[in-house]
C-alpha cells in the first residue's frame, strides 16, 4: 500500500508532464529557456502567472539550475502567501510533505520509469515509529525515512499526525532540514528549479495522493483538540491578548494608569476582526483586517489614541507609553509620550518592520538596515550598521535584531543590577524575536523557544527555566511573563 501511493505521486507528476507536452502548442512561451516542449513548461508558466516566480532579471527562468535552499524556501512561502492566502493548506498534509521529500531524495521526480518508482518492497520486518502511521499507511515509508534522517522528529506526544494540514512554517522547516541534514549543502544538484515548479503545481492541482487510498489515518481526536485556536499573542505588564484563528480577540488582565495609579478593570475590548496585535506596558494595539489601527487600555499620554483618519497600516507596535505603526506607503507614524523622542516619526518612507520599546523605538528598512530613535543612555538605540535584518525587537535598555540568515544580534547594556544577560543572544537560527522590558525570547527554526535576560532569582544562572517543551509558531515577551502559541494553536504562558 505504501509504495503504491508513492508511485501515485510519481505518476501524478508524470501526468503533469504529459499534460504540458499535450497542450504546449496552444501555450505562449514566457521564458526563452523554457520552450513549449520542456518537461516543466506548463508548471513554470503556471508559477509565473500566479506569482510563485518572476524569473531572473535577464528574462530567463533557468529551469535546470540546481535549486538553492533559499529559493526552495522562498517558492514554498510564496505558494502559501500568493496561492493559498493562508498559513496552512487543507489539501497538503504533513504526510504528503514527507512523500514529496522522499521522492526528491530518491531522484524519482523526473525518472518516471525507474525501478525506485515502481518497486514495492515487502513490509515484512517493518516497525512503526509513530502509532498513527501504521505500516499500511500511504506515507509510512516516507515518514520512517524522514524520521531516520532527521527531517522530522514528530510531536512530543510521540505521534506524527500525518493527516494534519501542513502549516507554512512546518513546510519551510522541513525543506530547510532536507537541505541541512540530508544534502549538507545550500543547493541540490539533483533537484532543479524546474522540478520545484512541477511539484508546486502538482500540490496545487491536488495530484499528491491517490484519492481512492483509504489508508489515511483519521484526523486528531476532536475530544483532545483545542476548542479555540490562536495565531498570535501579545503580553504587556498585567494584561495580554491572543488573536483567535477567526481574527477576533481574547484579552485578560488589568491596565494601570501610571499617573493616577488607578487600575482599570473593565477595559472594553474592541470587536471585529484583526490581522495582528501588540501589547505595551498598560495598553494594547491591533491592526484590523481593513488595515486601520485600534488601541485600548490606559491612555494617560495618548498612547491608545491612534490617528483617527482612516490611514491604512501594514504593521503596528505598542510600547511603554507610546505606539508606532507603519503605513502602506512605508512611513512610520507614532503617537503618545515623547519624552525622549521615542514617538518622533522618522522621515524615511521605507520601513517594513517596527518595534516600540520603553524609551526608544526601532525599525527595519526595506534594504535590511535598522534605525532606532529615542533614549540611548545605554546604547539601546545604537543600531548595527552592517548586515541585513528581517525584524527587530526593542526592550528597555537593549535591542535585538533578527538577521536575514536567522541569527540574532543584540546591543545596549547587558547588566543593570539583576537585569542581566539582556544582550546574550544564543547561537543558532531563529524565525522570530520578541523583547519585553528586560528579557527577550525567540523561536528557533525547529519551533522551540529560547529566552535570555532578566532572572527572577539572581542566583539562578539560567534565564527562563520554565520554558515548556514543544514547538511554537508565535511568541510575545512581556514585562516578566511570556506567552506563546504552540503548533496546536494553544496559548501557553510561562515566566
Amino acid at each position: 500500500m505504501k509504495n503504491r501511493a508513492i508511485t501515485t505521486v510519481i505518476a501524478s507528476v508524470a501526468a503533469v508532464l504529459a499534460a504540458s507536452t499535450a497542450t504546449a502548442v496552444a501555450q505562449s512561451q514566457r521564458f526563452p529557456d523554457v520552450p513549449a516542449d520542456h518537461y516543466a513548461f506548463e508548471a513554470v508558466e503556471w508559477a509565473a502567472t500566479v506569482g510563485v516566480t518572476t524569473g531572473y532579471t535577464d528574462g530567463t527562468f533557468k529551469p535546470a539550475r540546481p535549486l538553492s535552499k533559499r529559493h526552495a524556501v522562498v517558492f514554498m512561502e510564496r505558494y502559501y502567501d500568493e496561492i493559498l492566502g493562508a498559513e496552512e493548506s487543507e489539501d497538503f498534509t504533513r504526510g504528503d510533505m514527507m512523500v514529496l521529500l522522499k521522492a526528491i531524495n530518491d531522484g524519482t521526480i523526473r525518472d518516471t520509469e525507474s525501478d525506485t518508482a515502481t518497486q514495492s518492497p515487502s513490509d515484512e520486518g517493518a516497525s512503526e515509529r509513530f502509532p498513527d502511521v501504521p505500516v499500511d499507511h500511504y506515507a509510512f515509508e516516507a515518514v520512517e525515512w524522514a524520521a531516520t534522517v532527521g527531517v522530522t522528529t514528530g510531536y512530543t506526544d510521540g505521534t506524527f499526525k500525518p493527516a494534519r494540514p501542513l502549516s507554512k512554517r512546518h513546510a519551510v522547516v522541513f525543506m530547510e532540514r532536507y537541505y541541512d541534514e540530508i544534502l549538507g549543502a545550500e543547493e541540490s544538484e539533483d533537484f532543479t528549479r524546474g522540478d520545484m515548479m512541477v511539484l508546486l503545481k502538482a500540490i496545487n492541482d491536488g495530484n499528491i495522493r491517490d484519492e481512492a487510498d483509504t489508508s489515511e489515518s483519521p484526523p486528531p481526536d476532536e475530544e483532545t483538540a483545542p476548542s479555540v485556536t490562536y495565531t498570535a499573542v501579545a503580553v504587556g505588564a498585567g494584561h495580554g491578548c491572543a488573536l483567535r484563528t477567526d481574527g477576533t480577540l481574547d484579552c485578560l488582565g488589568t491596565y494601570t494608569d501610571h499617573v493616577t495609579g488607578q487600575v482599570i478593570q473593565d477595559v472594553e475590548i474592541p470587536g471585529g476582526t484583526f490581522s495582528s496585535i501588540s501589547a505595551g506596558w498598560n495598553h494594547a494595539c491591533g491592526l484590523r483586517t481593513d488595515g486601520t489601527a485600534e488601541c485600548w487600555g490606559a491612555n494617560t499620554d495618548g498612547q491608545a489614541r491612534p490617528p483617527r483618519a482612516r490611514i491604512q497600516f501594514s504593521a503596528i507596535d505598542a510600547g511603554n507609553h507610546h505606539s508606532c505603526a507603519i503605513g502602506v506607503d512605508g512611513r512610520v507614524t507614532c503617537w503618545g509620550a515623547n519624552t525622549d523622542g521615542q514617538a518622533t516619526s522618522p522621515t524615511r518612507a521605507d520601513f517594513v518592520a517596527i518595534d516600540a520599546g520603553i524609551w526608544h523605538t526601532c525599525g527595519v528598512h526595506s534594504d535590511g538596515s535598522i534605525s532606532c530613535w529615542g533614549n540611548n543612555s545605554y546604547g539601546q538605540a545604537d543600531a548595527p550598521i552592517r548586515g541585513s535584518f528581517d525584524d527587530v525587537a526593542a526592550g528597555a535598555v537593549h535591542s535585538c535584531g533578527l538577521r536575514a540568515d536567522g541569527t540574532i544580534s543584540c546591543w545596549g547594556t547587558n547588566n543593570i543590577d539583576i537585569y542581566v544577560d539582556q544582550t546574550a543572544a544564543p547561537e543558532g537560527t531563529f524565525t522570530t524575536v520578541s523583547s519585553g522590558g528586560w528579557h527577550t525570547c525567540g523561536i528557533r527554526t525547529d519551533g522551540t523557544i529560547a529566552c535570555w535576560g532578566y532572572r527572577q532569582d539572581v542566583e539562578d544562572a539560567t534565564a527562563r527555566t520554565s520554558i515548556p517543551d514543544g514547538t511554537y509558531t508565535a511568541v510575545s515577551a512581556g514585562w516578566g511573563r511570556t506567552c506563546a502559541i504552540n503548533d496546536r494553536g494553544e496559548n501557553v504562558c510561562f515566566q
